[in-house]
């Protein structure tokens, strides 16, 4: 019951926030600003998003190395099937699934590569407040509503902090995984039947995945790739956004990539409707794009964003031999087999 409410929650707002994108849209002038649109540029765009995918693959093995050496097929199968369940399935399930498919195929613990997701949560936080803080107090601010440049500089800031508090328990808690793993093992000990022990031992290999904060070069190289990721997708945003003519510089693309990234952090399946309407807001707002472009611009990059990596999760799914609704009981059952 909970599961169909849930599905339906985020079904409605995935319809309310696609109908707020698309309030103003004539769509016969929206198909008219696709056909127009520079595809020499929407390739390039799409070739750096194949590229921002191949320095994730990247950065995850370096942050599971302290657990064991992965393949680049076995990492990039588990991502890309991870980002076909978060676009065809609802509540995010891939960011929980891909590292259990992993899991499966390298015989690891999956609550301890588990661990490595939470950690690119926070690089990803980190490196894009970075880019946008960075843009946003270093260079000029080229917008058509000047007003709105304190509202980014305070979301960026804002965001920092929360990141940074996340950071601090993280690091806290695995610069002393024997403590933690002490008060896991009290607190199970309050939980009934034998579910004390299942969550002592998934708390202890969770902490496992955080062995990698111990090793300063591996942070530092995860670090490196993150800004080089984002950079990378900033890029891509930029190449799309003059595809369609609207001006905005590489440094406004920045700040564009910052609020695609609130809108897809809104739990529908593959950010759709946030991601749009995040897009659309800034392009219209700050850089005074016509609503025409801005929606035809966040369609296509969508499509473009997620729309290769899905067909390729799912091939790579049914090579794997797996169906997609059987995708949310496979992150227990593999767990339970890395515990025994």
């Amino acid at each position: 019951m909970k599961s169909h409410f849930q599905t339906l929650a985020i079904g409605a707002l995935t319809v309310g926030l696609m109908g707020f994108f698309l309030r103003n849209a004539e769509l016969g002038q929206v198909w008219a600003a696709v056909r127009s649109a520079d595809g020499d540029l929407l390739l390039l765009s799409l070739t750096l998003t194949a590229l921002s995918y191949v320095l994730r693959i990247e950065r995850w093995r370096y942050l599971l190395k302290p657990i064991r050496h992965t393949s680049f097929d076995s990492a990039g199968r588990a991502t890309a099937i991870g980002f076909a369940a978060n676009a065809l399935l609802p509540g995010r399930v891939g960011e929980v699934l891909r590292p259990y498919i992993l899991a499966r195929r390298e015989s690891i613990s999956g609550s301890a590569a588990f661990a490595t997701v939470v950690l690119e949560r926070l690089f990803d936080l980190f490196a894009i407040v970075l880019l946008v803080a960075g843009f946003v107090a270093l260079f000029d601010f080229p917008t058509a509503d000047p007003g709105l440049v304190g509202l980014v500089q305070a979301g960026a800031m804002a965001t920092a902090a929360i990141g940074g508090v996340g950071a601090g328990l993280v690091i806290v808690v695995a610069s002393n995984p024997e403590r933690a793993a002490r008060a896991a093992l009290r607190c199970g000990k309050l939980a009934p039947g034998g579910l004390g022990h299942v969550v002592t031992a998934a708390v202890q290999r969770f902490l496992v995945g955080l062995a990698v904060v111990k090793r300063p070069d591996l942070l530092a190289l995860a670090m490196a790739l993150s800004l080089m990721l984002w950079a990378v997708a900033a890029w891509s945003i930029w190449a799309a956004a003059v595809a369609f003519g609207i001006g905005v510089s590489f440094g406004g693309a920045i700040v564009l990539l910052g609020l695609v990234a609130l809108g897809v952090a809104v739990p529908t399946p593959a950010g759709v409707g946030g991601y749009h309407a995040a897009f659309q807001f800034g392009a219209t707002a700050l850089y005074g794009a016509r609503d025409d472009q801005a929606v035809g611009a966040a369609l296509v990059m969508h499509m473009i964003s997620f729309g290769p990596v899905t067909v390729m999760g799912l091939c790579f799914l049914a090579q794997e031999g797996l169906q997609l609704r059987g995708l949310s009981s496979l992150a227990t059952q593999v767990d339970e087999g890395s515990a025994s």
